[in-house]
């Protein structure tokens, strides 16, 4: 069975997991890259703030009456309890001159640090704590106002120190709308991309699957028709019979099966059957039934036949399923022309006679019900005298029950008028001219059956063969004496 290649599905799985893994990087991504604007835009509108806060304690100072550090800096907290931590206010040399809040850890820069943030108008800050006690520490250069002839006095005005506002990052007030935006955007994208990619593993699976189950069937249809007689009638059994068929399964396998061959002792078998349904389990039971046909002596005798038939319908009820079950018309032409059968449910075949000017007979007598059904059925072999050039034709329900658009079957009115209108040419060109005139008649529509056809002459004795005398038999009617059998 041709699979392919391990190779092709390397890189298959190549492709699916890169794809899951560019997924699971946006998605990450697009998280990150979130958590860090985020970030940074609070950390911005943190500094924004401490700036507008150091304008309040340089206002507020100013404003005061008591010209007290200690007093300012509450007031200045007492209005933003939720934004300001802490507001610690240290001379250049490190004394504390005035505190709110609870400072974390150390005063945070040194003088000279201040001094050069001060020329460049920035303060100095950094961040510190977690959760929703992160703060962001700022600290820039204080000059205290001093009133004219006042002496300068530690924490009065006049003296110059550094002052540290801490800035709760929760206490903040940030827009985030179109960063959250885009962080469902991108988020949705990555699992849409994950989704998508999990979607095509199953329908990759899926195609490979049937893929290999396409191939299986490819070679079961190659097996199948290998079993099969040739149907341009190039692998004749002998020079004493000319043949042609048609095999068409309305799937990839059918259950429709035909063969002819060479019996043994100067017989020639004719079979043609039909497996109720369609696909591979069809196919396979008609596997089974051509190779019991193949494989019994039942073309010797009518009472062999008959037999062969009980054993063959037997073995179908008892190994198949109930719902399954198989027409069967099959043959043996003896050397002086005369034309053994059995009809198990199948649709009778033509005879048709041509030194009377074709003429249309049907092979239906006897016979019994179809194969696989009824443990116990019986089955009657019957017996007709066929001359040279008479054509025998079989064919599948697949072939009269073919319905075009209208509704309306092809028939076996129609296949006779055809066949009889052909009689004169080859088997395959009777082949052709039936099929034509279905393709006509079906039109647009597909078949919705196997279409399966048989069109055999005996061709007439070679004048170096010794003439056989004839059965003492009435053509066309079965013979059910002793003797006979």
């Amino acid at each position: 069975m041709t699979v392919l290649p391990q190779r092709t599905k390397g890189w298959l799985n190549l492709a699916l997991y890169l794809g899951w893994a560019l997924g699971i990087l946006l998605f990450v991504h697009s998280i990150a890259n979130y958590r860090f604007v985020a970030g940074r835009l609070l950390q911005e509108a943190a500094e924004r703030e401490s700036g507008r806060k150091f304008g309040d304690v340089l206002r507020t100072l100013r404003a005061s009456e008591t010209n007290s550090l200690q007093d300012v800096v509450d007031t200045v907290r007492r209005e933003s309890p939720q934004q300001i931590a802490w507001i610690r206010v240290t001379s250049f040399d490190g004394r504390l001159l005035a505190s709110t809040g609870d400072p974390g850890g150390e005063p945070l820069p040194s003088a000279g640090a201040v001094d050069r943030g001060a020329n460049l108008h920035q303060p100095v800050v950094r961040l510190a704590g977690s959760g929703p006690r992160r703060v962001l520490i700022a600290a820039s250069r204080l000059r205290l106002p001093r009133r004219p002839g006042e002496i300068p006095h530690p924490g009065r005005p006049g003296e110059a120190g550094i002052i540290e506002i801490a800035i709760l990052l929760h206490g903040v007030s940030v827009s985030f709308t179109r960063l959250e935006t885009n962080l469902i955007l991108g988020c949705l994208a990555a699992l849409a991309l994950l989704a998508s990619n999990a979607w095509i593993a199953v329908l990759l699976r899926r195609h490979l699957h049937a893929w290999e189950a396409g191939k299986q069937l490819e070679l079961a249809r190659n097996v199948q028709h290998d079993l099969l007689p040739s149907p341009g009638g190039g692998q004749n059994p002998c020079e004493r019979l000319e043949f042609s068929a048609l095999f068409v399964p309305a799937a990839q396998v059918g259950g429709d099966f035909y063969d002819v061959f060479d019996a043994g002792a100067g017989n020639l078998s004719l079979v043609i059957g039909d497996v109720s349904g369609k696909g591979v389990s069809a196919a396979l039971l008609a596997g089974v039934i051509h190779g019991a046909v193949r494989s019994s002596p039942w073309a010797q005798s009518l009472a062999g036949h008959e037999l062969a038939t009980r054993r063959l319908n037997r073995l179908l009820t008892e190994k198949s399923d109930s719902a399954r079950f198989a027409t069967l018309f099959w043959a043996s032409l003896d050397p002086r022309g005369t034309l053994r059968y059995i009809n198990a449910g199948h649709l009778p075949p033509l005879l048709v006679r041509t030194r009377a000017g074709a003429v249309v007979e049907l092979l239906n007598g006897g016979g019994g019900p179809v194969l696989g059904l009824l443990p116990h059925a019986g089955y009657a072999a019957q017996e007709v005298a066929i001359e040279p050039g008479d054509l025998i034709v079989m064919y599948s329900d697949g072939v009269a029950e073919a319905m075009n658009a209208a509704g309306e079957e092809f028939g076996a009115e129609r296949l006779a008028a055809v066949v009889r209108e052909n009689a004169a040419q080859s088997p395959d060109e009777i082949r052709d001219a039936v099929r034509l005139s279905i393709a006509q008649f079906l039109g647009p529509m597909k078949p919705h059956d196997d279409q399966t056809l048989v069109v055999a002459r005996l061709m007439p004795v070679a004048e170096s063969e010794p003439a056989t005398q004839t059965q003492e038999a009435v053509p066309g009617q079965a013979s059910s004496s002793p003797a006979a059998r």
